[in-house]
């Protein structure tokens, strides 16, 4: 087969080179999701890594830091020269995601991948000297290996290794660069590390029954959605459609008891503006998963289609199984230590919802660590635990305030913040907003 003749996508590649050069903080996507080896043009995998050297020496990649680092390595003309390099980005908007981009190119090298394995195999195939069954056994593996072409996992490194990779992640730090996902209340996000929620970490949001803690697991990520970010939703104690309801009221500004037979006109106008706009977030409501090998099946498949999941949202922890049964604890002790090890394994925060007793209501104090429902583990599993709290609200109350305590913080500071809840909507909303809608109300 003619190798020139294989499947690519040189615009994609063309458009990754010139949006890094447009905005250089984009470079830790491409570096993080984007293997060299997956650009088909010559030029472009010799771009591709002069950036990624210039960003190792810490200096600006721009059309003249390439050339400069090109004719270093005698590689300028093969490229096509300063013209080429200057032209990359001609055209292009600005963007912060490169998924759009980085997509195709996925694919075409995996149809790559797929042609060459199927000329080695057919090779094989007529080979009698090879016996069958390991023949077989090969072309499984190697099937296997293109079905799931992927970045690289992470491997062990060395302090030298991190410490050049961290002091990169200082630098955008520095330039007001932050890998933490915002949550849009920014009574949290000013006190979380990062600006809100970062990857690899379990976050525990813990209330007693009715306090709203599965509203605000979903207001979160709801408002992480709207920012283009993937989220996945495992709920254990509501429907898909009751969930859809909730973030449709929320939406389209409809109380949700109107949501029944006999919806009114304006309502049902705004309800159908309102399903529009959400249908177009990549937000997934998952109501069927039961276990933590159905998530991260889930997980695994949406990544193997490129579509990375960015957040997981578990409602609730408590209601999904275990891998041991000698004892309730034991079995939600499993759960909390499962859910951290998706965090890590897939290097995404994890939001898991938990039942909280009510012996703190009953003895009139605070919620404590040792209140969460079921298991110590929970606590020692996490990196931050928060709990929703306080009073009944007054008859008819449309908003009315919650406490929201942080009672452990593994790498920043405890803090209590009040947030507002929204009856009407069923939803929490930023102090800022609530405060208008009480003024125009």
């Amino acid at each position: 087969m003619n190798i020139d003749q294989m499947p690519h996508s040189p615009d994609s590649e063309r458009a990754v080179l010139g949006s890094i050069l447009l905005d250089n903080s984009v470079i830790d996507q491409a570096k993080r999701e984007l293997p060299a080896e997956w650009f088909y043009v010559p030029s472009h995998k010799a771009i591709f890594l002069a950036m990624l050297a210039l960003l190792e020496q810490r200096e600006e990649i721009n059309s003249v830091t390439i050339a400069e680092y090109l004719r270093k390595q005698n590689e300028l003309e093969s490229v096509g020269g300063v013209i080429v390099i200057g032209k990359l980005d001609f055209g292009l908007p600005h963007v912060l995601n490169l998924k759009p981009y980085i997509k195709p190119i996925k694919e075409t090298a995996r149809r790559r991948g797929l042609m060459k394995l199927a000329d080695r195999l057919l090779a094989q195939a007529n080979d009698e000297s090879e016996d069958i069954d390991l023949t077989l056994s090969k072309a499984i593996d190697q099937l296997d290996k293109v079905r799931n072409y992927r970045t690289e996992k992470r491997k062990a490194q060395s302090l030298e290794q991190i410490a050049n990779d961290q002091l990169l992640r200082y630098e955008l730090f520095f330039k007001g660069v932050s890998d933490a996902l915002p949550t849009g209340f920014r009574e949290l996000d000013d006190h979380l590390l990062g600006g809100g929620l970062v990857p690899s970490a379990l976050y525990v949001l813990a209330a007693p029954t009715s306090f709203g803690k599965t509203t605000l697991g979903l207001d979160i990520a709801a408002n992480i959605a709207e920012t283009g970010h993937r989220v996945y939703i495992v709920s254990r104690e509501m429907s898909r459609e009751s969930l859809f309801d909730r973030l449709v009221s929320v939406e389209s500004d409809t109380e949700r008891w109107k949501i029944r037979p006999g919806i009114w006109e304006q309502d049902y106008k705004r309800l159908i503006d309102g399903v529009v706009r959400l249908s177009n977030r990549p937000l997934i409501l998952d109501d069927v998963s039961l276990s933590l090998s159905d998530i991260r099946n889930s997980l695994s498949e949406y990544e193997r289609r490129d579509e990375r999941v960015e957040l997981l949202v578990v409602d609730y922890l408590q209601l999904l199984e275990g891998t041991r049964r000698e004892s309730r604890n034991q079995e939600v002790g499993s759960v909390s230590r499962g859910l951290k090890g998706l965090a890590m394994e897939y290097r995404i925060p994890v939001i898991a919802i938990s039942q909280l007793s009510r012996n703190s209501a009953k003895e009139k104090r605070e919620p404590e660590l040792r209140d969460l429902r079921d298991s110590g583990e929970i606590e020692q599993d996490a990196d931050a635990v928060f709990f929703l709290f306080g009073d009944e609200p007054e008859e008819g109350a449309r908003f009315f305030l919650r406490n929201f305590k942080c009672a452990k913080h593994r790498e920043g500071p405890l803090f209590r913040t009040e947030l507002q809840f929204n009856g009407s909507l069923v939803t929490y909303r930023p102090s800022t907003q609530i405060q208008h809608e009480e003024r125009i109300a």
